[in-house]
């Protein structure tokens, strides 16, 4: 019987990157694996994710768009409620064995699907060491809002425009 998961994103200023952690309780007792991921790799997290949740709403049967769209967001309410966001995040602690002495640095994604809302996403670096998640439709909503709010943290859902004064303020200052 698998153990629980607990799953933690923030925004680590000193290293431009995210840090995702991830420990999990089981027979041999808690393990937690630590991952840098980049803004670039976080995209491709993201948008393999939204394929997952795609794939999940793709029906045979044929409904408006306006009718799939309201599917999708009644499906990721339901998996939100399900999430527990209040519960503080506890890997890293005495009693939790790390993968690593180092995060590793995340640059590729595999995924590989089980049957209909069962999917497999293993996450490496160049070394090939890494981990698989077995995610189903309910976690990848989950795994989704939290890399969102870790981007949100690290301003990274902002767009880039010439009409960023900040970034021309600062540009001018360096010449």
């Amino acid at each position: 019987m698998p153990g629980r998961l607990q799953i933690n994103c923030e925004f680590i200023t000193s290293e431009d990157r995210l840090l995702f952690k991830i420990s999990e309780e089981g027979a041999k007792g808690c393990i937690e694996y630590r991952l840098w991921l980049t803004r670039r790799f976080l995209i491709i997290f993201l948008r393999a994710i939204d394929n997952l949740l795609e794939d999940d709403s793709d029906s045979e049967m044929q409904v408006s768009p306006e009718a799939l769209d309201a599917m999708k967001k009644f499906k990721e309410e339901a998996a939100l409620a399900k999430a527990d966001f209040s519960t503080s995040y506890e890997g890293g602690s005495e009693d939790c064995t790390l993968f690593s002495d180092e995060p590793f640095l995340a640059n590729q994604l595999k995924v590989r699907r089980k049957s209909k809302g069962k999917y497999i996403m293993g996450l490496f670096s160049k070394d090939k060491t890494g981990i698989n998640l077995s995610v189903n439709i309910d976690l990848a909503h989950t795994l989704r809002k939290l890399l969102l709010n870790a981007a949100r943290q690290a301003a990274w859902d902002r767009p880039f425009t010439d009409g960023d004064k900040s970034h021309s303020a600062t540009a001018g200052k360096d010449r």
